[in-house]
């Protein structure tokens, strides 16, 4: 789950956007050997979220591609190591105004 705020303006048939929210992030580690005691971590953890990215309107103005990058620092330790699950994501969608 993730809550965001955004600004976005038009240029024409392109509309940049900025975002900037909280999201929620579950994460899952199994692990299978006899000098284990605990054989499962199952978590979730918050973090801030920034985003960017572009919407382009069709010719009719009711259709729309969108692309975003994504930057999320997430860093966990569910035994004595810290492992690094953050980073950029990259999503591509298509939507309908209305």
């Amino acid at each position: 789950m993730e809550v965001f705020v955004g600004y976005q303006f038009s240029v024409g048939m392109v509309s940049p956007f900025l975002r900037a929210g909280y999201g929620s992030y579950s994460f899952k580690q199994v692990i299978d050997s006899p000098f284990h005691t605990e054989d499962r971590v199952d978590k979730t953890q918050g973090t801030v979220t920034l985003a960017g990215g572009l919407k382009l309107l069709s010719l009719t103005g009711h259709f729309f591609l969108a692309g975003e990058v994504r930057y999320v620092p997430l860093k966990v330790t569910p035994y004595k190591v810290e492992v690094d699950l953050g980073g950029m994501r990259f999503t591509a969608g298509m939507g309908l105004k209305f």
